[in-house]
């Protein structure tokens, strides 16, 4: 029976593969910008460690200047 479950998730995959349909993620109906604070709890780790990915280029950033 595992055989077969594998068998058929082995072919599922490379179908998926075939028509490029990616795994749906937690992601995917986010908004596209959040403050580091919601950031770091989407990512469950500190705001400091948000401000150190961005420091690294590993997260885009950008700044909302506010109307005088």
């Amino acid at each position: 029976m595992d055989e077969k479950l594998d068998l058929i998730l082995k072919k599922l995959e490379v179908i998926e593969k075939h028509l490029d349909i990616k795994p749906r993620t937690i992601y995917d109906k986010m908004s596209e910008a959040h403050p580091v604070k919601d950031t770091a709890k989407i990512l469950g780790c500190t705001e400091v460690k948000v401000r150190q990915y961005i420091k690294w280029d590993m997260l885009k950033t950008f700044k909302v200047e506010k109307n005088p």
